[in-house]
């Protein structure tokens, strides 16, 4: 976990309540660089939404550029950049490290 990250997300103005539950709970999983790759069943048993609210949150969470899809996301695994403030957020395929 990254102290600064979630520290962002606290402070952080998201689009709906359950968008900003989301986002705290990326930033649970974040590295250092803002990366995470939990899965929809983690996210789902994490913040106790509905799948379907995980979903949109994520969606609404990446239209309001406090998220970025990696693009080295698959139909199995997908990872995740917070916008970190201050920080260049890169967009990468490949495997997290």
């Amino acid at each position: 976990m990254s102290i600064q990250a979630m520290s962002w997300a606290v402070s952080a103005t998201a689009p709906s309540a359950s968008a900003k539950l989301v986002l705290i709970c990326l930033s649970n999983y974040a590295d250092a660089r803002g990366r995470c790759w939990p899965t929809i069943a983690t996210l789902t048993s994490a913040t106790q939404l509905p799948e379907r609210a995980v979903r949109d949150s994520l969606r609404l969470l990446i239209g309001a550029n406090l998220l970025r899809e990696d693009a080295g996301t698959t139909s199995s695994k997908r990872v995740f950049t917070l916008a970190l403030p201050g920080e260049a957020v890169e967009v990468t395929a490949g495997e997290p490290e």
